[in-house]
């Protein structure tokens, strides 16, 4: 750890010492012992109303509450197994030659989730194997889980916990997603662009927060976080494969925040960002100081706006040649520029709307290192009657290799994505899913030519899952 993150962290716990401090005597000034005794009988809910928004607090809430989770505090063990076929419009050519790829999988699973007064557990795990047509007899372990623990420290002081992992070479399965835990977003979360198809992934993120309410209408916190994704086993028609770019990932952030009406919030957030690519060969630091509005309307409606100035250090750019080695450029830069965004959400409880954009620093998705990336995206989602939930996605990602110029094709790297989706209940146990993306990935640095600009991927299964309560 450098010497500029451990003096961000002991800033950070002196703050948090100070108000502490300050917070506890006026309360006890005002209110007496019987205050304290009222905060340690607090339910776990009352953190809830100090939030800062979703893409700077690291997490983004469920557009709705699922039927088979929602208003439940219960202890649980779940469980479900899930088989899937899978088809890949191939993403990478040979010539003028592409090809399609078609996978099965088997994938057992199990959950337990737990809730006290001040603590509260969310586990899940699932773990099968995929048959992939392309290569007969060969199977590939596929594995993926979320581990969230939230504690109560106090009323006022509330930590979380999160590990989430992914090793996969399915192209639907993202690393953060979960039924009953928010979507990892915000600074250090892994790219959005799309990778070439039976590319092996393994991801992780591995996250912390601790947030103090100072008042009724004021609070602050800091975070962390580290992600680390590795490439393996990317084939390609010819008989040749390599691997894109590892990449690692670790961020800190520390916020505060003033709620100025019953509405309306507002505050700044310090960001810091390390990058390192292909084991530190390419690095890039970025630090960030972001004000924040947050605005939430009737009807469920939330409007967060940011912006602030970004000031990035390079240390060696990277791009991934055709032929799957590193090609350096050798850069040492800095670079002063603005950057923000926004979220407007309306969520219900059979129905929900995200439109997003932002502008900031994130890997190349493999392909090269730190990017400058825009993005822009839009998420809905509908529950139909009893039986039927239906998704739509549509994401645009665009990145220019920071420390070339933005004109130099070989340095951008852009996706466009819409995804449906469709889940049928069958029984209260059995459900059946089906999932369709267009794809289009006109740019994908100095592998273009390589890449199939526009393909598709479709996915159906059969999913049986049960639970059981558990003796408190």
């Amino acid at each position: 750890m450098n010497r500029s993150v451990r003096c961000a962290i002991g800033c950070l716990c002196v703050l948090l010492g100070l108000q502490t401090f300050r917070g506890s005597a006026q309360e006890k000034t005002q209110t007496g012992d019987e205050s304290d005794q009222d905060e340690s009988q607090a339910p776990l809910e009352s953190h809830a109303r100090i939030s800062v928004p979703a893409p700077l607090g690291g997490f983004s809430p469920q557009l709705t509450a699922y039927p088979e989770t929602a208003g439940e505090r219960t202890n649980l063990l779940l469980g479900s197994i899930e088989l899937n076929a899978l088809y890949t419009g191939s993403g990478v050519i040979s010539g003028a030659k592409s090809t399609g790829d078609l996978q099965y999988s088997v994938i057992p699973g199990i959950g337990w989730q737990s809730f006290s007064p001040r603590t509260q557990w969310l586990v899940n795990y699932a773990g099968g194997l995929t048959f992939d047509q392309r290569s007969p007899g060969s199977s590939q372990q596929t594995q993926g889980g979320a581990a969230d623990l939230r504690h109560q420290f106090t009323q006022r002081l509330v930590s979380e916990f999160r590990q989430d992992y992914v090793f996969t070479n399915g192209p639907f399965t993202q690393v953060g997603p979960s039924p009953s835990l928010p979507a990892v977003a915000g600074p250090g979360q892994l790219s959005p662009f799309a990778m070439p198809s039976n590319t092996t992934r393994v991801d992780s993120i591995s996250s912390a927060n601790l947030t103090y309410q100072v008042s009724r209408h004021s609070g602050l916190g800091g975070s962390g976080s580290f992600s680390d994704q590795k490439y393996r086993d990317l084939s390609l028609p010819s008989g040749t494969g390599g691997s894109l770019i590892d990449t690692q990932i670790a961020t800190g952030r520390a916020f505060y925040l003033v709620q100025v009406s019953a509405h309306h919030s507002i505050g700044m957030e310090y960001q810091m960002e390390d990058m390192k690519f292909a084991d530190g060969t390419a690095r890039t630091g970025a630090q960030t100081l972001f004000l924040f509005d947050g605005i939430s309307f009737k009807g469920n409606m939330t409007l967060s706006l940011f912006a602030g100035p970004q000031l990035t250090h390079t240390h060696n750019a990277l791009l991934l040649s055709p032929t799957f080695t590193n090609i350096v450029v050798p850069v040492l830069s800095d670079e002063l520029s603005v950057t923000g965004g926004f979220a407007y959400t309306w969520q219900g409880s059979r129905a929900g709307f995200r439109l997003s954009g932002e502008r900031g620093v994130s890997d190349g998705g493999g392909f090269m290192g730190a990017v400058r990336l825009n993005t822009a995206a839009l998420e809905m989602r509908k529950t139909m009657g009893a039986h039927w939930n239906a998704t739509l996605q549509l994401v645009y990602s665009d990145g220019h290799l920071i420390g070339l110029p933005t004109h130099i094709e070989s340095g951008r790297v852009t996706t466009e994505e819409g995804l449906i989706g469709l889940t049928r209940r069958l029984t209260p146990r059995v459900s059946v899913m089906g999932q369709y993306a267009r794809i289009h990935q006109p740019h994908a640095g100095t592998l273009t030519q390589r890449i199939q600009a526009k393909y598709n991927r479709a996915q159906i299964g059969l999913t049986y899952q049960f639970q059981r309560a558990l003796t408190q």
